[in-house]
């Protein structure tokens, strides 16, 4: 099994309100961070999880995307308000599920991008 070294993270999800209040939250000193896609990548890759989901841990329901299930790379974004790769305030994490056990792990780098990265895109069924 691969040495991944996440850090494991609570899942949360606020209401509509409390996101109101979140979106002023003062900024972090170090800046935006992004899911790390190059460690999503080697973990797909590692074909060791049944289901792989990446979001924003603190607010999972609303920003989370199935991006691997059944050995297939898809893009299923949640019902709530779509993907969300990339925040000022809450972490982004991966979701990975192995013989009906999951975990949510924070996997994150510093930096803007909120979108799926061009590997996933360009190879993954959108469903």
């Amino acid at each position: 099994m691969m040495n991944l070294n996440l850090k494991p993270i609570g899942e949360h999800s606020y209401t509509w309100a409390e996101g109101f209040f979140l979106s002023d939250m003062p900024k972090r000193a170090e800046g935006m961070r992004q899911i790390d896609w190059d460690t999503i990548k080697k973990i797909i890759e590692s074909k060791e999880f049944d289901r792989v989901e990446v979001g924003l841990a603190e607010d999972y329901y609303q920003t989370h995307a199935v991006i691997f299930k059944d050995d297939e790379l898809i893009i299923k974004e949640n019902d709530g308000a779509g993907f969300y790769g990339c925040s000022r305030w809450a972490t982004p994490s991966v979701k990975l599920t192995k013989n009906n056990e999951t975990g949510l792990f924070e996997c994150y780098i510093s930096g803007e991008e909120n979108g799926f990265p061009k590997w996933l895109t360009d190879k993954a069924n959108v469903i």
